[in-house]
């Protein structure tokens, strides 16, 4: 007996076919995991001048943003996914201020902000915060997760120098 499949992802698709028993359930546990997408179709950042570094590993992401002077918000569309986690890193300067708002799209995405030389200002609903930049050289990093999949729209804004 062959166990064969074809698994629809948003960016693509993937075909397995492989024997059943205990390799097929394998295969099964691992596809939740993988994605078949390039960078751009997993993270899409609408403000590509603000973009200082873009790395992509297998499970991992990183996108490094510096804010100019009365630059419009930021927006990112991006999906995450089993062991997928993307990080997005926003630098800035003794002063500013930036609100990080997260709208889940579809499926769980959840976000977490860490940081150095940073300062939580308010909270104003689970899914918007805002930073003060309290060192010289500042920075925090967003890290972007979901289980078993999701999907979502990242909004920063930089509100003051």
């Amino acid at each position: 007996m062959t166990l064969e499949m074809q698994i629809k992802f948003p960016m693509g698709g993937v075909r397995i076919k492989k024997k059943s028993g205990w390799g097929a359930f394998f295969i099964l546990s691992l596809v939740g995991t993988a994605h078949a997408g390039s960078y751009d179709e997993i993270l899409k950042v609408n403000c590509p001048n603000l973009v200082t570094c873009r790395y992509e590993t297998v499970s991992r992401d990183f996108t490094c943003l510096e804010f100019k002077d009365d630059h419009p918000p930021c927006v990112i569309d991006g999906m995450a996914g089993g062991e997928h986690t993307s990080f997005i890193t926003v630098t800035g300067n003794h002063g500013d201020t930036f609100r990080v708002h997260f709208i889940p799209t579809l499926g769980s995405p959840y976000y977490t902000i860490d940081g150095t030389g940073i300062k939580p200002l308010k909270t104003r609903t689970p899914n918007e915060t805002e930073i003060a930049m309290d060192g010289e050289i500042s920075e925090f990093v967003i890290s972007l997760s979901a289980h078993p999949y999701g999907e979502y729209r990242l909004v920063i804004e930089k509100l003051k120098s």
